[in-house]
This record gives C-alpha cells, structure tokens and sequence, in this order.
C-alpha cells in the first residue's frame, strides 16, 4: 500500500528543500549576525560551531540531508556545480563544525551522485547489495556495540574512529533493558542547547542503537524489512540512484541519531509500494490500478485500468490521460490523473 496516496517526490522534495534550506540559511546568518546566539564548543582544543543550532552536528546533518535531497532534484543537471558545492561543504564542516562524520557522509554522496551521472546508471553486479544495506550495517553497529570491551584494542581503535559512538552504545546496553515495544524511562542525555558541561553524558550518536531502546525490537525489525521490501522493488525497476541514496543514509545512521527519520521519508516518498491511479469525477475519488499499456496507431497510448472495488476494466487513451511520470514510465505502474 502506498504510503503517499498521489504524492509526487519532485515536489516533496522541492517543499523540503525550500522549508529546510530556508531555515538554515536564515539562522546561519542570524547567528553570524549575532541576532541568535552560534553556540561554540571545544574538543581537543579545536572550536566547534553550532550556528544557530543547539549542536555542531545538528546543524551538520541539515547540510547533508539538504545536498542529498538537492542533488537528487538535481541529478541531471549542474554536476561540477553539485560536486565542487559538496566537496567545499565537506572542508566547511570539518573546519568551522569538526562535524567529521558528517562531512565524510557528504563526500561519499558527492562521489555517488558523480560516479551514478558519469556511469548513467549503468548496472554493476554490486549494486545487489544496496537493497540490504540496512540490515547489514544496522547489524554491524549492534553487534560491534554489543561487544565493544576496553580490553580489546579492535574494539578501542574502532570505537576511536567513530568518536566513542561504540562505548556509549554499550553503556546503554548495561544501562537499560531492551524490550519488544521500548524502554520505559530511557533518557540519553547529550549536549546541546548550552555550554556548560554535561557531567552525566550518555547519548547514543547511533540511530540504530537509539531506536532499538527508544521504540523497541519490533519496531526496527519492521522499518529495516521495509526498507528491504522497498529497496528491492526500485533496484528490480533499475533506480539504482536511489536506492543508493537510501544505502547512503543507512550508512548516515550508523554515527547520527536522527538519520532514521529521513530515511523513513525517502521510503514513503517510494512509488514502489503500490502505484494508484485517481479518477476525479464529480468531484470524488476512486482509486485504479493500472493493469496495462498499449501503444496504437502508432502515437496513441492506450491504459487499461482496473476499479479496485468492482473490477471493472476500462481502456483510456492519451488524450484523456495526462501522466505523472517520475522518472520514465516502468511496466505502465505509473501515477495517472483523470482529467
């Protein structure tokens, strides 16, 4: 079942760009300008800007989400303008935020959008792995958590690598009890909105792991088969660019906390699930599903639809049919309005 009825992915992500990008522009200078203050942290003695935002990394993760989704409006078009914008991105976060996992996650997505434009979306025999990237990685970061031990200097040099995320996963681990539905009484206590210190710091830089506690096994289990489900569905279509944008944000959630809300709205924003077909008639809506496509006379598209309800068939041809084409129209399950 579509968990979009008739929405369309180029304007959600034009309403996000706008709204998101908006905001973080508006408060990146308010901050420069002193209106709002741009809360400054230390650590190992390099300065880490938060511009507005309660943390460095908060305001990190509206940079890279925002290149995503506009990089992938985008894909067609103004490539060296995207990846120098993306490279000088990176160093920014780096030098003025030491937001380093961060900046790492967007040189990875310059380089996907770039490799995906220059290779055109050609199909290589690894790409069949993207669609269970959730699963692996959400089960790497569990079980390294899990078993993380001072003692072992694996663990530790790991743990290093991504700024002590496995060490607090692990607290959490002794700390709470994990359960099917969450944790009662769970509270991850992190810095942010000040700059005093935190004496008792405990917040988990994971989404997986923050999950798992926050709202339960089942809950994880579900969104990853989702994922799979989904993922398979547009790699089995040949959007292989955007399945490897959700891989990238699966990645993003290993080592940032709230990855996982976005990658749930890159899932709902998949036409993969059911595609509908909306006839407006006297002002009410009935929903088809597109059963096939014919091309006749050799300029004429001709749809059979299927009513979801009588299972009455009905053959439309295209100058009754304005079609609402994504990308290219797959295996005529495409969204179509009656007009």
């Amino acid at each position: 079942m579509s968990l979009l009825i008739s929405a369309d992915r180029k304007v959600v992500l034009r309403t996000y760009i706008f709204v998101g990008g908006s905001i973080l522009v508006s408060v990146f200078f308010l901050s420069l300008l002193k209106v709002i203050p741009n809360l400054q942290y230390s650590r190992g003695g390099v300065i880490r800007n938060s511009f507005g935002f309660i943390y460095p990394t908060d305001f990190a993760s509206h940079c890279f989400y925002l290149f995503v989704a506009m990089s992938y409006l985008l894909k067609n078009r103004y490539i060296w303008l995207r990846t120098f914008g993306g490279l000088f991105l990176a160093v920014f976060l780096i030098k003025f935020c030491d937001a380093r996992m961060n900046a790492y996650s967007l040189l990875v997505g310059t380089f996907i959008f770039a490799f995906f434009y220059l290779t055109k979306e050609k199909k290589i025999g690894l790409y069949a792995l993207m669609p269970y990237s959730a699963a692996i990685f959400s089960s790497l970061i569990l079980y390294l958590t899990y078993h993380f031990s001072w003692t072992s200097p694996f663990y530790v040099k790991i743990n290093q690598l991504i700024t002590g995320r496995l060490a607090l996963g692990k607290n959490a681990f002794n700390l709470y009890e994990l359960n099917w539905f969450g944790t009662r009484g769970v509270q991850f206590i992190g810095s942010g909105g000040s700059t005093e210190s935190v004496l008792s710091y405990n917040y988990v830089d994971s989404s997986y792991v923050q999950m798992l506690f926050t709202y339960g096994i089942v809950p994880v289990l579900t969104l990853i088969l989702i994922y799979i489900v989904v993922s398979r569905d547009e790699y089995k279509k040949g959007r292989y660019l955007y399945v490897a944008i959700l891989s990238l944000i699966t990645v993003n959630c290993v080592i940032e906390a709230f990855g996982l809300y976005l990658l749930i709205i890159f899932l709902c924003l998949s036409s993969s699930l059911e595609t509908r077909l909306m006839l407006v008639h006297r002002k009410q809506s009935v929903s088809y599903h597109i059963v096939s496509v014919g091309i006749r006379s050799g300029w004429r598209t001709h749809l059979k639809y299927k009513n979801t309800i009588t299972g009455h068939v009905i053959c439309i041809s295209q100058r009754h049919v304005k079609l609402n084409t994504d990308d290219h129209l797959l295996k005529g399950r495409q969204l179509c309005t009656i007009i």
